[in-house]
Parts: C-alpha cells; sequence; structure tokens
C-alpha cells in the first residue's frame, strides 16, 4: 500500500504543494514502519518539490520530520544534516529555519551526550528566537541553556540563566513555565549552598500549582523540598511533605503517584529510626507498583521499590526475606536491560554507554544480595554476586570495541570457572566488593553525593579451589582518614586512596582478557578480581608491587600503609608468600 502511495504520478514541470504532503506522509508512514532508508528517500523528495514551489513553511515542517528520520538512521548522520541546512539557512538568510534547525541540532548532540556542543547549539538558537519574538521559545531556550549550565555545574551561570526564564515567565503569564524553572532553580541554588532560596523557590512553585488547582504539578517540588529538608536533618516536615503527596494521590487513584510517595517515607521513616514503620511503607510502595497501569511492561519503580525493600530487610537482618527481594529487583533489570538493548539505535546513547548505564541499576541489589548471602552461610554464593555485578558490563563493552554490533550477551563468571582458572594458572584470586552505607540513589537525590562505603567484603580462591572469605570495617574511614591531598576537612573515600596512590607511583590499571575472563584490577569499579600469581612474574615488576625507591611524600607512604591495612592484612594469611 505504501509502495502503490509513492509510486502515484509526480508533475516535473509543475509539482504542488499536494504532491510534497504526499511524499512526506509516505515517509512518515514508512518511518512508522522502522524503514527509515525508504522514509529518507522520499523525504528528500518532498523536500526538493517544497523548495521548488517556494512554501517555506512545508520546507520547514518537512526538514523538522526529516531530522527525526536522520537520528534513526544514526546521530552522526542526524548531526552532519542539521549543519549541512543550518549553512543553507545561513546563505538564504532563513532566520526562521536556522532557528528551527539549531534547535534539532542540539537535540541532536544530547543524544550523544555532547554537552558542550549543545551548549553551543542552543546559545547560537537565543538571540534567533528573540530577534524573531518567539518568546515561548525564547523561554524553552533559556530553561534548556539552565539545564546545561546546572549539570556542567556552571551553577553561577545556571542561576542567572534560570533568572532570565522567571522573569519572562512572570511577564508573559506562563504559569507552566514559571513552576518548572521555580523547581530547576530550587535544585541549583540547593547545589550552590543556598539552602534558603532553594526552599523559597520550591515553596512558590508549590503555591503556584495549588493556586492554579494543577495539584499533580505540585508533587514534584513538594518532593525535592522534601528531600532538601532530609538533607538538613528536618525529615518530620519532609515527610509532612510526602504525606501530603500520599494523601492526593489517592484522592486521585493514581497508584504510581502514591507508590512514589511510599518509596519517600519509607526512607525518611528509616532516617528516623523507625526501621519497622519503614519495611511496612516500602512494602506498601512495592503493592503499588505492582497496581500501576503498564508496571509489567517498564517496570522500573517495581525494581527500584524492590532494591529498596532488600536494602531495609537487611538492616533489619531479615536475611532470606532480603535476599528474596533483591533477586527480585535483579530479575526485572536483567529483563530490562534486554527489552532495551533489542530495541537498538533508538536510545539518546551509544551501545557502550547504554549497556554500563543500564547495570548500574544492579548495583544496590547485589550488593544487598551478597550480604544476605554471607550472612546465611553462603559466602561462594556472595562470590559469585559479586562477580554478576560488574563482569557482565565490562566483558561486553570489550566485546563493543572491536564491533559496531550491538555486543552478544556474555555470561558472568561461575564458581566453577572461578576456580578452574585459579587451578590452571596456578593462582591465587581476591575479588573486592565494596558495600555502602545507603542506596546510591537515595543519597544521590537526597545529599548529591555517593554514599560512605561501609563494609569491604574479600573473596580469596586457592589454587586447589578452596575459597575464603573476609571482611574488612571501613566505618573508621569516615570520620578519621583524612587526606592531605584533599584538605584538612574531607575524609577520603576507599576508591579514591586506591587510584590516587596507583596514580603516584607510577602503576598502571591493568586491561581484561576478553577471550578468556572478565578479571580486571581497577579502582574504579566497586568489584574487582585481582590475582596474585604462584608462578614466575609474567608482568612487569611496576604492576604487580610498588618500587622499592622511597615514596615520593610522607603522604604517600601512609596512605599506602592504609591501604595495606585495609586490603591486604586481612587476607595477608591466605596469600602466597612469594608472588
Amino acid at each position: 500500500m505504501i509502495t502503490a502511495y509513492e509510486a502515484a504520478p509526480e508533475s516535473p514541470t509543475n509539482p504542488t504543494w499536494e504532491e510534497a504532503d504526499r511524499l512526506n506522509g509516505v515517509g512518515i508512514a514508512y518511518l512508522y514502519f522502522d524503514q527509515p532508508e525508504a522514509a529518507w528517500a522520499v523525504q528528500q523528495r518532498a523536500l526538493q518539490i517544497a523548495r521548488q514551489i517556494g512554501d517555506a513553511a512545508r520546507e520547514q515542517g518537512i526538514l523538522t520530520q526529516m531530522a527525526t528520520t536522520a537520528t534513526k538512521l544514526g546521530d552522526d548522520q542526524a548531526i552532519a544534516f542539521y549543519q549541512q541546512e543550518i549553512a543553507q539557512a545561513q546563505q538564504t538568510g532563513d532566520r526562521a529555519l536556522e532557528a528551527t534547525l539549531l534547535q534539532q541540532l542540539g537535540l541532536a548532540y544530547f543524544t550523544v551526550g555532547d554537552q558542550i556542543n549543545a551548549l553551543a547549539s542552543y546559545t547560537d538558537y537565543l538571540p534567533i528566537v528573540q530577534e524573531l519574538g518567539w518568546v515561548n521559545e525564547e523561554l524553552t531556550a533559556l530553561s534548556t541553556l539552565a539545564g546545561i549550565y546546572l549539570g556542567q555545574r556552571q551553577l553561577q551561570a545556571a542561576i542567572t540563566t534560570a533568572e532570565q526564564a522567571i522573569t519572562l515567565a512572570r511577564q508573559q503569564g506562563n504559569d507552566a513555565q514559571l513552576q518548572q524553572q521555580l523547581s530547576q532553580i530550587g535544585q541549583t541554588y540547593r547545589l550552590a549552598g543556598q539552602p534558603l532560596a532553594a526552599i523559597a523557590a520550591y515553596q512558590e512553585a508549590i503555591d503556584l500549582a495549588e493556586r492554579q488547582g494543577r495539584l499533580a504539578t505540585a508533587f514534584t517540588p513538594r518532593q525535592q523540598l522534601g528531600y532538601l529538608y532530609e538533607a538538613q536533618g528536618e525529615t518530620a516536615r519532609a515527610i509532612a511533605l510526602y504525606e501530603t503527596n500520599q494523601a492526593e494521590a489517592e484522592a486521585a487513584a493514581e497508584p504510581l503517584w502514591q507508590a512514589w510517595s511510599w518509596d519517600d517515607l519509607a526512607m525518611a521513616y528509616f532516617q528516623q529510626g523507625e526501621l519497622a514503620l519503614a519495611i511496612a511503607a516500602q512494602q506498601t510502595a512495592v503493592t503499588l507498583h505492582e497496581a500501576a497501569p503498564g508496571a509489567n511492561e517498564l517496570p522500573t519503580g517495581k525494581a527500584t521499590s524492590l532494591e529498596q525493600l532488600g536494602w531495609l530487610y537487611a538492616k533489619a537482618n531479615r536475611w532470606p526475606e532480603a535476599e528474596a527481594a533483591a533477586q527480585a529487583a535483579i530479575a526485572i533489570h536483567s529483563r530490562l536491560v534486554t527489552q532495551t538493548q533489542n530495541l537498538g539505535g533508538i536510545f539518546a546513547q551509544t551501545t557502550d554507554d547504554l549497556n554500563v548505564n543500564l547495570r548500574e541499576g544492579f548495583r544496590n541489589a547485589y550488593t544487598t544480595l551478597q550480604l544476605s548471602l554471607i550472612a546465611q552461610g553462603r559466602p561462594e554464593a556472595a562470590l559469585i554476586a559479586a562477580e554478576a555485578s560488574r563482569a557482565q558490563s565490562i566483558a561486553e563493552l570489550l566485546a563493543s570495541q572491536v564491533t559496531s554490533a550491538p555486543a552478544t550477551p556474555t555470561a558472568p563468571l561461575d564458581l566453577p570457572r572461578i576456580q578452574a582458572i585459579a587451578r590452571a594458572q596456578n593462582t591465587t584470586i581476591v575479588e573486592y566488593s565494596l558495600i555502602y552505607n545507603r542506596p546510591h540513589s537515595f543519597n544521590h537525590y537526597r545529599f548529591g553525593a555517593l554514599p560512605w562505603e561501609e563494609t569491604l567484603l574479600i573473596w580469596v580462591v586457592q589454587p586447589n579451589g578452596q575459597i575464603d572469605q573476609r571482611q574488612v570495617d571501613l566505618t573508621d574511614l569516615w570520620p578519621a582518614a583524612v587526606d592531605p591531598d584533599a584538605g584538612a576537612d574531607q575524609p577520603t573515600p576507599l576508591q579514591t586512596m586506591v587510584r590516587r596512590s596507583r596514580a603516584t607511583i607510577g602503576v598502571r590499571d591493568r586491561g581484561v582478557d576478553p577471550a578468556t575472563t572478565a578479571i580486571t584490577d581497577t579502582a574504579s569499579t566497586d568489584t574487582a578480581i585481582t590475582d596474585r600469581s604462584n608462578r614466575s612474574a609474567t608482568e612487569p615488576a611496576s604492576d604487580r608491587r610498588p618500587d622499592a625507591a622511597a615514596p615520593a611524600n610522607n603522604f604517600t607512604y601512609a596512605r599506602l600503609q592504609r591501604l595495606h591495612q585495609i586490603l591486604i592484612a586481612p587476607i595477608a594469611d591466605l596469600l602466597p608468600t612469594d608472588p
């Protein structure tokens, strides 16, 4: 049917707008059926006709549709297309078309994570829409620029730009944009260390939504204000806001919003020391996530809620329940990863970045699983969980570097394979895994920072297959371990100590051989397998141990001593005496 419609006769001498619309419609149909190459071909014909008849409005509409098609053909092609068309619009002096294309180019740069060029595109876009008097587009440009500055932590520029957007929104009476900008500037004020200004902005956004009867849009600024109160230790005020959100969501019969409210309440109750109440609230959240429309199609909220529930069970030493919740969250995340990878290139990231970011969602569930298995006397199973939490993304990343096709899923190492590697290479294998004091997502939204490292789990696999497991309490690093390079009042996380120490002594991070295993030694991951070989060395000495020369300074020496106490001393009796 599409082919027949496409083949309708065209008039080469007297083209009409009807022909341009027909061809553009055919292109949209091809795109709907995931045939972007065919769509591109007919849309080029439509664009030629629109330009031939001098119909600027249709030309702009077709170019906008072609932008979508170009993105489907690949982000690089989309960017090249926009750049070419912008140059042509500049030559003809078509400022309206140039503005439209600059906006599309900025969005394309966003899709590949290029915020620098996105910033440049929107910076060029803003004065043109101001010149043209496009007020709504000016508001959008200011909002986007403020968001880019915020993402780059250029906080003063973000505040200045957001203030311009707020002023314009007030002048135009655009309450929707005003509320959005107030919420965004509230977040910026918070990161800039201006909590009073942040509270005022959030509260104005809430008041505006309530006055306009848009109670749904009050949900997010209430939530953000609650997070700010939690960060300031005013948990009771945060709970009051979450309870308001919950009551209004329940009155509106919105199970997903209710679930989000109970998620927030659960962690706030935990902050108050009400663990039983926190678990009950989190159980309610999980149930509501299951009842939400579309919960089975894209259950990301349920997975996060289950992660929090498992973490709370672990805090209560309810280990079998913690294990079950963590396993359920992991199962959902695994399904989401598979579904997302199968969708191909519709996401605004490279395959590598998308894969790593998707697997980031496993982090909290896997650490809870490791703790629960160890607590139940199953350290070998915990080792497999630790390996599964990181090995697959690294192996797929390496596999994808040798081909442009999506990486073939790679199974993480199981216990027999790990033991076989130790046996075949006559090697003692050591794996480390970090456990944090709070879930990463919780700390990020409340405090804008990573949580503290609480426990270091260590497994040692001997060449004969024997597995031993040890734990190291890292809480004494929180107030006491001060890195002289970082300043007198800044505690140094273990990973930072490792990274700085390696850099100081000139030790390289070892690569991974994808043909054999996903074993790596890198301070940038939460879990790492390292080895100390019983055979003669196959690596340069500098990659196995620090040089015997005197340390660069006393700070470096002290840090290396501390790392030895944490990483090596607890398992020294299990390591070979002549590595």
